[in-house]
């Protein structure tokens, strides 16, 4: 296995860089790769404020649909729900309250979070195993 927790959406060339990673791979092996999700409910209520945009540290920003177009011909994929504590972050940031990181403050979002994600089955991040097709 390979993991990457949030580097896809940092890489200049998505495709090339799993095509390259993917090299390295036993016949078998498998990616396992997380991104912030930009079809996230949050992104979509807190706009430019969402916490997991980090503008301009992203190059891309993904959706199910973008990640099954970029590499859906040539992977296999299962997605998996994976959720950031981001709610906070945001909150933070639209009202100009300083935020230092993850604080006990962030910590109580995190059901309300959890909670409108699920009902809106619209996860903060996706995760995503991807495999060379054939295997």
């Amino acid at each position: 296995y390979i993991f990457l927790r949030h580097v896809l959406e940092h890489t200049s060339n998505p495709v090339n860089f799993i095509a390259e990673i993917s090299s390295l791979l036993n016949v078998d092996g498998k990616i396992v790769a997380e991104v912030p999700n930009y079809a996230c409910v949050w992104r979509k209520i807190f706009s430019s404020y969402f916490g997991m945009l980090s503008m301009p540290y992203h190059f891309f920003h993904f959706t199910k649909e973008a990640l099954r177009n970029i590499f859906g011909r040539d992977y296999k994929m299962q997605f998996k729900v994976a959720r950031v504590p981001v709610l906070y972050h945001s909150i933070s940031g639209m009202f100009g309250i300083e935020d230092n990181g993850f604080s006990a403050i962030s910590i109580a979002f995190i059901p309300l979070q959890v909670a409108v994600e699920t009902i809106f089955n619209s996860p903060t991040a996706l995760l995503v195993i991807i495999q060379k097709k054939g295997i």
